[in-house]
């Protein structure tokens, strides 16, 4: 039994030594963004980082909010619920989708913006 776990030990240690996105999850724990191969090409942005980017880029925010909302975590319950709780959601989701504190909920944020001339 004990050289079966170290053998299933080892092969899981070389399976995520060669996992791309490894640098992925040293970044989150740093608070830093980042862009690269993980199943597909991907990037992930810290949210405190999205609106200096596109003040760099002379952009003016008319909007930054967390697409998905408070339903980000409950999408497939609410989606078959009934017509009263999708609608309570959503109400809600548009109270607070332009709350940071939120952003979490979402799967993906939202920036409009136009440039200032």
């Amino acid at each position: 039994m004990r050289k079966f776990l170290e053998n299933k030990f080892a092969r899981y240690a070389r399976a995520i030594s060669d996992e791309p996105a490894l640098d992925l999850f040293d970044r989150m724990a740093k608070d830093e963004s980042w862009s690269g191969q993980a199943f597909t090409q991907a990037t992930f942005i810290n949210s405190v980082e999205v609106l200096p980017f596109f003040e760099k880029l002379g952009f003016e925010k008319l909007a930054l909010l967390g697409q998905e909302g408070l339903t980000g975590p409950r999408l497939t319950a609410i989606e078959s619920a009934s017509e009263k709780v999708r609608q309570k959601y959503l109400e809600i989701s548009l109270k607070v989708c332009e709350n940071p504190q939120y952003y979490a909920y979402s799967n993906h944020l939202l920036y409009a913006g136009r440039l200032k001339r």
